[in-house]
């Protein structure tokens, strides 16, 4: 007898279940989301964030190196050790690498590493292409300064492009031809 789940499965690719899933009966409501008609407010909604696991840091890493060769054309793998064994390089050190889901796909990404005894440091920030600038960043970041927070850092900085600093709440302290150094206090006045 066939599951009517392996049959749901090939809806799953072209709809997403917002209703309870039940390996028997399927989902209760799907919703469709196609290119160009992504219910993004939805979307938003139901993004769910949380650490990386050994089940999602494969789509955590694919989700990464295709925006970085998206931002620099290329892409040098070999740059990117710590991507491949996310939860050893990352989770298992004190640090948090966070994946924020639909469902069970991954479509965005975003870390918070120790920098000083004070200070953490925002990196592998990336949203799938398709679900970008929609505020899902924004709700990563909300999250890592959450944690921050409940680390006990004071301070949070982080390296982005100058065609993407305007989207992000953060004083900017440093900058070159290619990128701008930001921070963001989370007690009280920014320092340098």
């Amino acid at each position: 007898m066939k599951l009517k789940a392996e049959s749901e499965w090939v809806r799953l690719t072209q709809y997403s279940c917002f209703g309870s899933f039940d390996p028997w009966f399927g989902c209760s409501q799907f919703k469709q989301f196609k290119d160009g008609d992504l219910n993004l407010k939805e979307v938003y909604q139901t993004l769910v964030i949380e650490e990386v696991s050994k089940d999602t840091q494969e789509d955590a890493k694919r989700i990464v190196l295709a925006g970085l060769k998206e931002r620099f054309g290329s892409l040098d793998e070999s740059l990117n050790q710590d991507l491949n064994e996310i939860v050893l390089n990352y989770s298992s050190r004190g640090n948090h690498f966070l994946v924020g889901r639909i469902n069970t796909k991954v479509i965005c990404t975003g870390a918070l590493i120790r920098e000083e005894v004070d200070t953490g440091r925002i990196v592998r920030m990336s949203v799938q292409k398709e679900y970008r600038r929609h505020g899902l960043a924004q709700k990563m970041l909300k999250e890592l300064e959450r944690r921050a927070i409940a680390k006990g850092f004071k301070r949070i900085v982080l390296e982005t492009t100058n065609s993407w600093h305007d989207a992000i709440s953060y004083k900017e302290f440093d900058r070159n031809e290619y990128e701008v150094h930001m921070a963001k206090n989370l007690f009280g006045r920014l320092r340098p």
